[in-house]
């Protein structure tokens, strides 16, 4: 007989699935408002995507860290 997954796996996998998905988005964002600056600016690099991702990760990544300590 295989063991039951416990309440608490259960949730653990729902929240870190949730962070993943939350992630994804934001970047996403994060990623279409700075190409939409970047278009507006005349911009020949993608400077602003580029900065507007690096900021989302870098505080998401400062939040996970925050949530899990």
């Amino acid at each position: 007989m295989k063991p039951k997954p416990s309440k608490d796996n259960k949730n653990a996998v729902l929240k870190y699935s949730g962070l993943a998905v939350q992630l994804f988005v934001t970047l996403a964002m994060a990623a279409y408002i700075g190409r939409k600056l970047d278009a507006n600016m005349g911009n020949e690099k993608d400077y602003v995507t580029i900065l507007f991702v690096l900021v989302v990760f870098l505080v998401f990544m400062y939040k996970i860290i925050k949530d899990l300590s």
